[in-house]
């Protein structure tokens, strides 16, 4: 009976790792196609990347922001620590096309970029 509830865990974990290394990658590439031309349909691309694999760890009640206890074996924290981790530079990705979207410094692109850049690197 113990053994049937940790491989039972164990999969629903296996399977939200999964889930959300597939949000992910569907979302480089939708993105990868959209970012020369349109930094605004990059950004909701990446947005609606982020949502959906924090919608996908919220399913499983797993919460990057909060430390947890240490439940289950140490193999399901594993899974989880890399679905965390995941949803971490998510969220620096995000916040880095939402500087290349909305942050315009004056006219002078080279410049532009390179302080855009600039404030990528910070994150």
């Amino acid at each position: 009976m113990m053994q049937s509830h940790f491989v039972a865990g164990l999969s629903v974990t296996a399977y939200t790792l999964g889930a959300s290394v597939a949000v992910i990658g569907i979302g480089v590439l939708g993105a990868r196609y959209s970012r020369v031309r349109r930094p605004l349909a990059y950004f909701v691309i990446q947005f609606g990347v982020f949502a959906s694999l924090t919608a996908v760890m919220l399913a499983r009640d797993i919460v990057p922001y909060r430390l947890a206890p240490p439940v289950g074996s140490a193999v399901e924290r594993l899974f989880v620590g890399m679905i965390e981790t995941l949803w971490w530079f998510a969220a620096a990705w995000l916040t880095s096309g939402f500087l290349r979207a909305f942050v315009v410094l004056g006219r002078k692109p080279m410049e532009a970029k390179l302080v855009q850049d600039l404030l990528a690197a910070l994150i």
